[in-house]
């Protein structure tokens, strides 16, 4: 991008990052940021922040001021933008899925040309999403974003005798281990794919990943709408559940927290007025998909005639 672009380029960035006074070659580097978070381990959350990242942020707020945050922020997402192709070929990005990435990263960049005040803390999930995605921790497969070393969590043991009993049976005798899965999250800003139609295409993606990598043992996703509740309280979110479970897929209570019920009750009143009365506890659940079933549901839907 040019002088004359609605956002600035990674040179002009680092130029008013050391008119604050930040030393942006030395330990405020921005190649020693990305390298903090490239250590990680790989089964590491999206949203896991190391601690020297918090540290840095903090010194970069006393030197400069909140707003120096946000604009170190802007030079990270810009300089991972411009590294795609290095990044997408270290981690063996599938060649279909290149052109969509892009257009995710395109979308980020020009969310950035103006941003919102305190867009781009720590402390947003949408920030930290962004981030992994321009990183390649995630990668965008439509309505959701989906970590490549997702490992079914050991707490669906927790659930009761009964659970613990049919997950350690699902998992011995379907799943085949604890990982690693394909493992999705839910980014509220496509909401507008949130629809049938949306998940029919991205399980049809999950299916080509799995296709490509056989050492994936499944999808797994947990959320509050994979509790069987959900689907009486609100049927038009029953597809959520429906259609994996009908194709093999199975649920498991984890747990209820302040968070849970936030997300489970804003944009329903219904919801809300349940959990007010007691008749509702919002609890987030578990959903494991093998790839043996989800590969044999996709399978039928191509012949079909459905396309990924």
């Amino acid at each position: 991008m040019d002088d004359q672009a609605p956002y600035p380029s990674a040179q002009k960035l680092v130029e008013r990052l050391t008119a604050m006074g930040l030393d942006m070659d030395g330990e405020l580097s921005v190649a020693s940021y990305i390298g903090h978070f490239d250590l990680l381990p790989s089964k590491a959350a999206y949203n896991h922040v190391p601690q020297a990242i918090t540290e840095r942020c903090t010194a970069i707020a006393e030197a400069g001021g909140e707003q120096a945050v946000e604009t170190y922020h802007r030079l990270v997402i810009t300089t991972l933008v411009d590294a795609f192709d290095q990044r997408a070929a270290a981690c063996d990005l599938p060649s279909w899925l290149k052109e969509p990435t892009r257009r995710r990263l395109d979308d980020i960049l020009r969310s950035l040309e103006t941003p919102r005040r305190h867009q781009l803390r720590l402390e947003r999930d949408d920030f930290l999403k962004d981030l992994a995605v321009c990183r390649l921790k995630l990668w965008p497969l439509g309505v959701e974003l989906v970590d490549t070393d997702g490992g079914l969590p050991r707490r669906i043991l927790l659930g009761g005798l009964r659970q613990a009993i049919s997950a350690v049976s699902h998992v011995t005798l379907s799943l085949g281990g604890l990982g690693p899965f394909l493992e999705t999250h839910f980014d509220s800003r496509r909401a507008q794919a949130f629809s049938p139609e949306g998940y029919h295409h991205l399980y049809l993606m999950i299916a080509r990943l799995l296709r490509d990598r056989p050492a994936f043992k499944g999808l797994i996703s947990t959320s509050w709408w994979h509790d069987p509740a959900v689907s009486r309280i609100s049927p038009n979110l029953a597809f959520l559940n429906s259609l994996p479970v009908n194709a093999g897929a199975r649920v498991y209570r984890m747990y209820s927290d302040e968070q849970t019920t936030k997300s489970a009750t804003r944009l329903s009143k219904e919801r809300m007025t349940l959990y007010r009365e007691g008749n509702y506890l919002p609890t987030n659940y578990t959903l494991a998909w093998g790839r043996r079933d989800l590969l044999r549901w996709a399978d039928a839907q191509e012949a079909d005639g459905a396309i990924a």
